[in-house]
């Protein structure tokens, strides 16, 4: 079992797992301007004019007859806006907001998102690859290249999808190899901060039913979020730091190829392997200090500094994945057979950038003191993770359409994660002696997530424009954790006494780590999940649908649970989801898509902190509260003439909490209210645009002038164990590129820049529990003994620019 001492958790973040290195795709060839839903032919499917197909509800079909709330991006759509990385979508896809952090990326569609990126946690948006499950935040964190499209679906996907989706899927799509085609493409990129990325594809025809893809990407840049003078005081004594004594964070330096074989030895069978290798280095990533933002107005690169951290900051993370698809036709039939197998070995060191007021008096970089201080120190965090991660999944579908459209299937998926993720001390005298580091607390842990899921779903038409849609899954989920937790002071004792490790040492040796007390847990669930709705083709090119959905994820354990006073088992999270919606072209030139939802969250899981007085601990605890969420969603793609359009979309969003009692002495009787507070990453308002227009040059030559914004309103970042919540103020962002097409549109060089305000935006918050004290937000007082430095976050990218060239053959 796990404790706690709430000084500990302060410093202390549950561990990652590695990253996927994801894929950009090369530009369209086409010298007019392409809306969002740009034509493409994935599957073998064939589009209408301006319309894009996709296969997000495990079928192909236009997205204009898709009934969901569904936006699709093309590859060379989105390298013309910029869109580089997962994170990066936020700024093109309606309802989506990606908060950074060490342990990866979280996605919030429409509100939804995970707040415990532990191990044992869950993810609320599904996440793939070529429909390879991506389960971890951190490995969601890689570079696009060579993409066909991504598709983004929006509410609880829970029949089709199943667990750890409650708030929506993204799905990438990456180009497949090509028969009878010898081509190919390199993409290269130069920009600020020394930034260079280079990208290629091949495509090589073997026989007439055979061809092989390579694809390869590099990106490499400085940090930029870079170290200045750091010059604490403790009892009486200065210590100076340089800036050249620390690296600049949130750089970025990875390599990833992916080399895939494609046979096709009729009509009916298509069969796809793909490996997919690489790795990340780099110094990592580091949230910015609140202190800095505020001088320097969130602008620039100044406003992401951090304090100089001696020790030594480094991200190393090796990964491989290989999958493999069979698509089989026989009697009317379509048999979809899918097998993937993961390996990520992943390990960084992520030396802390603030201060904090230790409970002793003394103010230093992640000073670790404790009743009866011992003295100043560095705090940094190591990790060493191994995981393995095997999926399957077959599906049933009707090839022809015809009275009833169906899709049934079986998966299967099973997480190996090994966790050991340690904090330590270097002594401010000489942070650079790994001898002298001291070991501060973490586990040592092998968790296994398990689930195994049964699924159908079926449209009938009762007439030719009407249907009527039917489904449901039944999930088997568990999962199991088996290891220790070292936490090896006495926070009783003054000053701390350290327990023996397993050799009998006092202190643990670095890199290794202490054996604490046992780690152990588990939990199973067992859940159905169901989706009813109504389809109504007005005529070909109008869609009105209306649905009501189910939707879970996993439920888990508390180290402590108060009930029990050792391990406990937290419910599944659980919704209800309605929605009518649109989509259309009203008239000539002009597509829309426009949605009304609510969402009833019987049971949201959030996770905290908490200070439990029976045992004098502080553990991490997930309840699950009530909660709703409403609101209108629009897109719109407008042709205004043959080589303008204009882009855009508008969302209206409410979020509350229905009763949410959180907050440090949540337990103690003196809890803070969240009951009738919006949730995180909720936006009331936002609205996008962007207007390309294409200047016909005659030969194979063109200008294409793009230019784009999205205005958002504010909205909150909260820590729960404080009881307080930062307010991210209202802001814009806007990207601007020109781009020259020449040789029949085989070559193109564009210059591009990219959050033209230089404005950053905070995305997730990092604070300490500090003996109730709130530091922020609602209350904007800030205690004085917590220092200045102490607040920090994780942010959205500075100014980007540069220049771009391409050529295809």
């Amino acid at each position: 079992m796990i404790y706690w001492h709430k000084s500990t958790l302060a410093l202390f973040g549950a561990a990652s797992i590695p990253a996927i290195a994801l894929a950009q795709s090369a530009p369209a060839p086409a010298n007019m301007p392409q809306p969002s839903g740009t034509a493409s032919t994935a599957d073998g499917a064939q589009p209408g004019a301006g319309e894009i197909i996709v296969t997000a509800l495990r079928r192909s079909d236009s997205i204009l007859k898709t009934p969901a709330a569904i936006t699709a991006i093309t590859g060379g759509d989105l390298r013309a806006r910029g869109v580089v990385n997962l994170s990066s979508v936020q700024n093109v896809a309606p309802s989506v907001n990606i908060a950074s952090g060490r342990d990866g990326l979280q996605i919030a569609i429409r509100g939804v998102t995970t707040t415990d990126t532990s191990s044992k946690g869950e993810q609320d948006i599904a996440f793939s690859v070529d429909g390879v499950n991506i389960g971890r935040g951190k490995a969601r964190a890689g570079a696009f290249f060579d993409i066909d499209r991504i598709e983004v679906l929006r509410g609880p996907q829970g029949t089709l999808y199943g667990r750890s989706s409650t708030g929506g899927a993204i799905n990438v799509i990456t180009n497949k190899p090509k028969l009878g085609e010898f081509s190919g493409y390199l993409n290269a990129e130069y920009g600020n901060y020394d930034t260079k990325r280079i990208e290629g594809a091949i495509n090589i025809p073997l026989g007439d039913k055979v061809a092989f893809r390579a694809s390869a990407s590099a990106n490499d840049r400085d940090g930029y979020s870079k170290p200045i003078d750091y010059s604490p005081t403790y009892n009486g004594t200065l210590y100076h730091f340089a800036s050249g004594e620390a690296r600049a964070r949130n750089d970025q330096k990875d390599a990833t190829g992916r080399f895939s074989l494609l046979a096709q030895p009729s009509d009916d069978v298509t069969l796809r392997l793909t490996a997919t290798v690489g790795h990340q280095g780099g110094a990592g990533s580091a949230p910015a200090l609140e202190t800095e933002l505020k001088a320097h107005h969130d602008t620039g690169s100044a406003a992401l500094s951090i304090l100089t951290n001696p020790v030594p900051a480094f991200l190393d993370n090796n990964f491989q994945q290989y999958d493999a698809s069979l698509n089989w036709k026989f009697g009317g039939v379509q048999l979809d057979v899918l097998g993937s197998y993961q390996h990520m070995h992943y390990r960084q060191q992520a030396p802390s950038v603030q201060d904090v007021a230790a409970n002793g008096g003394g103010v230093v970089n992640e000073t670790f003191m404790g009743p009866g201080s011992f003295g100043p120190t560095f705090q940094f965090y190591y990790q060493q993770d191994l995981v393995k991660t095997v999926q399957g999944e077959a599906r049933l579908s009707n090839v022809n359409p015809g009275h009833v459209d169906w899709v049934a299937g079986v998966n299967y998926y099973r997480e190996n994660a090994g966790e050991n993720g340690q904090s330590w001390n270097a002594l401010i005298d000489d942070p650079l002696d790994p001898s002298a580091y001291t070991f501060q607390a973490g586990p040592v842990n092998k968790t296994v997530h398990k689930a195994v899921g049964v699924f159908g779903q079926a449209t009938f038409h009762l007439t030719d424009t009407l249907g009527i849609v039917g489904g449901v899954r039944y999930t088997h989920d568990q999962i199991a954790r088996v290891g220790t937790f070292a936490l090896p002071f006495n926070f009783a004792a003054s000053p701390p006494v350290p327990y023996p490790d397993e050799n009998g040492d006092a202190i643990c040796h670095y890199p290794d780590y202490c054996v604490g007390a046992p780690n152990n847990g588990g939990a199973r669930d067992n859940k159905v999940t169901w989706r009813a709705g109504i389809n109504w083709q007005l005529d070909p090119r109008d869609l009105i649908y209306a649905s009501v959905a189910t939707g879970f994820k996993a439920g888990g354990f508390n180290d402590y649970d108060p009930a029990t006073g050792g391990i406990g088992a937290y419910a599944p999270e659980q919704i209800t989801a309605y929605e009518v919606g649109y989509k259309g072209r009203p008239f000539a030139g002009l597509t829309l898509s426009s949605s009304l939802f609510y969402y009833d969250f019987s049971k949201m899981q959030v996770n905290s902190g908490s200070y439990f007085p029976n045992t004098s601990t502080f553990a991490l605890y997930t309840q699950t509260v009530p909660a709703t969420i409403m609101g209108w969603e629009n897109e719109l793609s407008w042709r205004i003439e043959k080589t303008t359009t204009l882009d855009g979309s508008f969302t209206l969003l409410h979020s509350r909490f229905r009763d949410f009692q959180a907050g440090e002495y949540a337990f103690t009787g003196d809890p803070v209210s969240f009951t009738g507070r919006g949730l995180d990453l909720t936006p009331s308002f936002v609205v996008t645009a962007q207007l390309s227009h294409v200047i016909p040059m005659g030969e194979g030559r063109s200008l294409t002038l793009r230019a784009g914004t999205k205005y958002s309103a504010g909205y909150y970042l909260s820590d729960y164990a404080d009881g307080v919540r930062y307010r991210q103020p209202h802001f814009t962002r806007s990207d601007a590129s020109i781009t020259y097409e020449f040789g029949g549109h085989r070559y193109s060089v564009s210059a591009f820049v990219q959050n033209i305000e230089n404005k950053v935006q905070r995305t997730s918050m990092i604070g300490y529990a500090n003996g109730g004290f709130p530091y922020g937000g609602d209350n904007t007082t800030v205690p004085s003994n917590l220092p200045a430095n102490n607040l920090a976050f994780y942010t959205t990218d500075p100014r980007f620019f540069g220049v771009r060239a391409s050529a295809k053959f």
